[in-house]
């Protein structure tokens, strides 16, 4: 348990961070693929030129209509490096716990085309500790400050990838939905020689082979 003054240390260094956050500060430990630290300014976000390249191809993809795991497949077609491979191609990486299998996948494409540093905003205090634990932050409680740094694409890109994302969910979901089948005899239709509850049965025809 902490004892008095580590918890004033501990609500010091929060309050310290939340104001940080509020004045448009970049206080993360490793920047967003695309970005660098500047080396003057550790909480200021600089375009990694190379990188940023990558992101642009990303975005420019999606708004063409390129699914997740379409973008996922071209870019490890291309050989490029994953976030996590290239920050340790970089240094900024050395725990090989931090590092993923090296081939992208649609989840990392997704967090990528998700984030709105990429329009040159910052959006920070997604996570909060409760009990020891990382938990996700409700919205109303994320620190977002507008035009921190130098954005790597448009507002109206980002925000036409986001319709275009969010469609391709709902279409998604809707086919979940569609799948699922209700049993509409349940409770109502029982066995005469057990009683237990009747329910519908998908058979699988084979084909015998003849000689």
């Amino acid at each position: 348990r902490l004892v008095g003054s580590e918890m004033c240390i501990r609500d010091r260094i929060r309050a310290q961070q939340r104001q940080a956050m509020k004045d448009g500060k970049f206080i993360g430990a490793r920047t967003p693929y695309g970005y660098l630290k500047a080396e003057d300014d550790c909480h200021q976000l600089i375009i990694d030129p190379v990188a940023a390249v990558v992101v642009q191809r990303m975005f420019r993809w999606a708004s063409e209509g390129a699914g997740l795991n379409t973008i996922a497949v071209r870019l490890n077609e291309a050989g490029i490096l994953t976030p996590s491979h290239y920050k340790k191609m970089q240094g900024k990486i050395t725990h090989e716990n931090l590092l993923g299998s090296g081939k992208w996948q649609t989840r990392t494409v997704g967090v990528i085309l998700r984030s709105e540093v990429y329009t040159g905003d910052l959006v920070q205090g997604q996570t909060k500790t409760v009990d020891h634990r990382q938990v996700k932050a409700d919205a109303e409680e994320w620190t977002v400050v507008r035009d921190t740094h130098e954005a790597i694409i448009s507002r109206e890109q980002f925000a036409a990838v986001q319709e275009i994302l969010n469609q391709t969910a709902s279409r998604a979901k809707a086919r979940l939905v569609k799948a699922y089948t209700p049993n509409l005899f349940k409770g109502k239709v029982f066995c005469a020689h057990c009683g237990g509850s009747l329910h519908p049965v998908s058979y699988t025809h084979l084909t015998l082979p003849t000689n």
